[in-house]
């Protein structure tokens, strides 16, 4: 397969990335989404999210590259498969 197109839970699907609705779903960028009853990708966030008060310029978010993906996978599957750490590796990386 050289490309594809679709909606965000197709893509999702096919590139085995994690939801729309969760903490890394951009699979261009790399921001994390702040949760205030759904997750949202604020580019000024609350001071009180996460303790962070990093803002973004939305002409140049943090890019997410080739590099980036195979470090997350790496970090993945180096851990016990079927366990929490796991699970919750994949959730919080996008993948």
């Amino acid at each position: 397969m050289l490309s594809w197109s679709g909606d965000t839970p197709g893509i999702s699907k096919i590139a085995l990335l994690t939801g729309h609705n969760s903490y890394m779903a951009c699979r261009y960028c790399d921001l994390w989404g702040i949760y205030n009853n759904h997750i949202y990708y604020p580019t000024t966030p609350p001071s009180d999210a996460n303790n962070t008060n990093e803002t973004y310029d939305p002409s140049n978010l943090p890019r997410r590259m080739h590099s980036d993906y195979v470090t997350r996978i790496g970090q993945i599957v180096s851990t016990k498969p079927s366990s929490r750490t796991r699970e919750l590796l994949a959730s919080n990386l996008g993948k």
